[in-house]
């Protein structure tokens, strides 16, 4: 008796402004993906000037759908870096971007953990938005700390359950700049201070 696989259901959001405006990310259903939500994403890139955007290179941690990462580059970020494990949403993370000829996202399918204990380069904007109900978020930040991976002045950008007493707290040097949170969602962006 051959055994059916249950299909992963794919939906999409779009992205919300710059030059890809309107266009539809599928997102595919299956566990741990769990991409912000329009209404987030909106509020976080407003929370950024167009100025900082546009002189960025961007770090797209746990990426997923790769929508942080696409909307940055839709605002005219020099690049995002996108970091993903699971096959499926590279797969699909890939196909939007032959799609909408974009060039300066670049995808890599790796372990976030692992691929930032060996140091590259530094960025000036990191979104940080790990499955829920690990500890993921918190090795994450020591490693950016650890192996330079952000810029003075970088913006961090942390997406986490909205459970009480349980956000992480963060370097001192990182300045908190925005938050605001809904029934189950903290967000924030901090500021790294060097000289703090």
């Amino acid at each position: 008796m051959k055994i059916l696989k249950k299909k992963s259901k794919i939906t999409s959001i779009q992205i919300i402004s710059g030059k890809y405006k309107n266009s539809r990310i599928p997102i595919i259903n299956t566990k741990n993906l769990r991409p912000t939500t329009n209404y987030i994403r909106e509020t976080l890139f407003n929370w950024i000037s167009n100025e900082k955007i546009k002189k960025s290179h961007c770090l797209d941690c746990f990426s997923g759908s790769g929508a942080l990462g696409i909307e940055a580059v839709s605002r005219y970020a020099l690049s995002s870096t996108c970091i993903e494990i699971q096959k499926k949403a590279i797969f699909f993370l890939k196909k939007i971007l032959i799609k909408l000829s974009i060039t300066n996202v670049h995808v890599i399918r790796a372990n976030t953990i692992q691929w930032l204990k060996k140091p590259n380069k530094s960025y000036d904007i990191i979104f940080l938005d790990p499955p829920f109900k690990t500890t993921l978020l918190k090795q994450t930040i020591a490693l950016l700390i650890k192996n330079n991976w952000l810029k003075n002045n970088a913006l961090i950008y942390i997406e986490q359950e909205n459970t009480l007493n349980k956000l992480i707290t963060p370097p001192n040097n990182w300045i908190l700049k925005k938050e605001k949170k809904t029934k189950k969602i903290h967000y924030s962006l901090y500021m790294n201070v060097n000289n703090f």
